[in-house]
């Protein structure tokens, strides 16, 4: 809360601001102030300009809980005391501080920054989701959060690599990631360096992400890599989908095709598993037809048992017979159709054995009642562990 006593001696400075007026106004009669002057320190407008969408915000630093009633000047003198360069008035009741703003937040036209100030009516406190800036500077350019090229750590410099495109379904770094409100290079190279990995990679302000390879790297333009540090906002810290990448002294780490986690040696290894699962299927389907011919020399001759358990296929879940998709009328035997050896139309047993002989070629168990279970769903792919990582992060 900003002390009386700090909001007096600037009242001199305060009272001569109405003459410093822009060439905007806002609503019944409302203006812009041209310049507010805070202790020492002047601050000039330097525009109107949009907010971030998906929850994130040009200047990070809210101060409106801390001030007894919002307008332009209680930001600027609440900015100015709390040490920023930076304010920003916005939806005539917030006020926003920083020492750098986002260069993702476009310049609007004046006009669209026109509402009142809850505060005192007859200044301008932005618009709807648009801020009015006021910076130190007239004309120098407004900082911007920036990438740092090294930060040191336990004795290490880790070097930043660049900028690289990440995806929520394919981490580039799918070994290990946390997130927190005051990242920095610093804390998420030093959090790696302590799990033992040698890749540490940050993304979206405040996300961290380590591992030893880097999958599938793509090479960004460094300026899309400018989100700021949700500990330190004139630091860079990625952005939505996109990041940062620091190793020690700058080496380069080992990479890999698969960007959806694993090894190469497991993928190599679960290509020849998938391999010879395919070969013992293949296998599998050539027994099933000398099953199924053996089964038709074994129906010729009509001599069987009530459907022996051998002519079942095992396991056989790659379906290749057609006849279990055409399930024809299960509860009448004197179908010949159905992949199993159904011999004779009734058998000398009761009319519904308990071993429920109704034989999809599926190892599914079924229920003791007559109905056809649902057919189970392949599963394509793997899930990824890292889905839904943003879930704590504001909506995108």
């Amino acid at each position: 809360m900003i002390s009386t006593a700090a909001l007096l001696t600037l009242v001199p400075a305060v009272l001569a601001i109405p003459s410093n007026i822009n060439k905007r106004t806002g609503p019944d009669g409302a203006s812009v102030l041209s310049t507010i002057i805070a202790g020492t320190t002047t601050y000039y407008s330097r525009g109107c300009y949009d907010e971030l969408k998906f929850g994130q915000h040009a200047l990070q630093h809210e101060i409106t809980s801390t001030l007894t009633s919002v307008s332009a000047t209680t930001c600027v003198l609440g900015c100015q005391l709390a040490g920023y360069s930076i304010a920003g008035v916005m939806n005539g009741n917030q006020c926003f501080c920083d020492n750098a703003m986002s260069p993702d937040a476009p310049e609007l036209d004046a006009e669209q920054c026109d509402s009142a100030c809850s505060g005192n009516p007859l200044e301008v406190c932005g618009g709807v989701w648009h801020y009015d800036i006021y910076y130190t500077s007239p004309t120098d350019d407004i900082p911007a959060p920036a990438p740092v090229s090294q930060v040191t750590t336990g004795g290490q410099t880790w070097v930043n690599l660049g900028c690289y495109v990440d995806q929520v379904s394919c981490r580039t770094l799918p070994d290990w990631m946390f997130a927190a409100d005051n990242m920095t290079p610093e804390l998420c190279a030093a959090t790696c360096k302590d799990e033992g990995y040698a890749v540490a990679g940050i993304e979206w302000g405040r996300e961290c992400y380590c591992g030893n390879t880097i999958y599938n790297p793509t090479l960004a333009p460094l300026s899309e890599c400018n989100q700021a540090c949700s500990g330190d906002s004139t630091k860079a810290c990625g952005d939505q989908d996109r990041i940062l990448f620091y190793t020690v002294d700058g080496q380069q780490p080992s990479t890999a095709p698969n960007s959806c986690g694993g090894t190469t040696s497991s993928s190599s290894s679960s290509s020849s598993t998938s391999s010879s699962s395919s070969s013992s299927s293949s296998s599998s389907s050539s027994s099933s037809s000398s099953s199924s011919s053996s089964s038709s020399s074994s129906s010729s001759s009509s001599s069987t048992t009530t459907q022996p358990t051998t002519t079942r296929p095992t396991t056989t879940s790659s379906s290749t017979t057609k006849p279990c998709t055409t399930s024809t009328s299960t509860p009448k035997p004197t179908t010949t159709k159905p992949c199993t050896t159904s011999t004779t139309p009734k058998p000398t047993t009761t009319p519904k054995p308990t071993t429920t002989s109704t034989k999809p070629c599926t190892t599914s168990t079924r229920p003791t009642t007559t109905s056809t279970p649902p057919k189970p769903q392949p599963t394509c792919g793997r899930p990824n562990n890292h889905d839904g990582i943003h879930s704590s992060a504001p909506t995108r």
